[in-house]
């Protein structure tokens, strides 16, 4: 109603989307209202795989809409590796350091281990649509291990590559190694922010 009233000014709808259905409706609405904009904050901070489910939402493509639980996943490890390149270049540049890289990365072991550890009721009560069976895990954890070495080594972070067993990773192993990275008192504030978002 506010954006219709007031169409020379750029309105944003920022809350009160807790997952990607919530984000169709508040599209739809923003058609009808007029408004410029959605902003999903805790939604995406709880579980940023759920992008996927975005994507897959508003493409046309219909490869993504009968897209299966291990591509999905096979899709979440190539947005890390995209992003592992990404944080490569902020390091080169000395835009950014290894420890804020690493922030995202704590939101995504966590958003895994759920997935991992799935809680039917908790899952649909908090908006996520996507479990992943063991084989998708690996493929995410993985990729993961990929960009969290690789910042180990531009930090120059000792004890890192001592965590990695040379076979599978465990959720924990990666929670450690990155840890070491962005240091224990941010990782301890990424997973405050993060529990504060799960109160769906």
């Amino acid at each position: 109603m506010l954006a219709s009233s007031y169409p020379h000014l750029r309105i944003t709808l920022n809350g009160g989307i807790g997952g990607p259905d919530d984000l169709m409706a508040a599209a739809s609405d923003a058609v009808l209202t007029g408004l410029d904009g959605l902003m999903a904050g805790r939604w995406i901070l709880r579980d940023p795989f759920a992008l996927i489910d975005v994507e897959r939402m508003l493409s046309e493509d219909p490869n993504l809409h009968n897209r299966g639980e291990l591509d999905t996943a096979r899709h979440a490890a190539f947005a890390l590796r995209a992003y592992g390149a990404y944080a490569e270049r902020q390091i080169d540049s000395r835009q950014f350091a290894s420890a804020e890289l690493a922030q995202p990365l704590l939101l995504a072991l966590d958003a895994l281990a759920d997935r991992a550890d799935v809680d039917e009721d908790a899952r649909k009560a908090c908006g996520s649509s996507l479990s992943w069976t063991d084989s998708g895990v690996e493929v995410v954890k993985e990729a993961l291990w990929d960009v969290i070495f690789m910042l180990s080594r531009s930090r120059r972070t000792r004890g890192v590559d001592e965590v990695y067993n040379g076979g599978g990773m465990s959720l924990r192993q990666l929670q450690k190694a990155l840890t070491r990275i962005a240091g224990s008192k941010v990782a301890r504030k990424a997973r405050r922010n993060r529990t504060e978002a799960l109160s769906c």
